[in-house]
């Protein structure tokens, strides 16, 4: 889901169009910051 996620926002990105999408406190991760945290450096890495 993560990498999905990754390639979501990269095309959003090219296209110069802002993304959204659900946070579930659930999840692996556990708040809003460290998800985005996460993405982050998924983008970067």
């Amino acid at each position: 889901m993560r990498r999905e996620t990754v390639g979501l926002v990269r095309k959003a990105v090219a296209e110069n169009r802002q993304a959204y999408g659900p946070v579930n406190h659930r999840a692996k991760w556990n708040s809003p910051l460290t998800v985005v945290q996460g993405l982050v450096g998924m983008q970067r890495g």
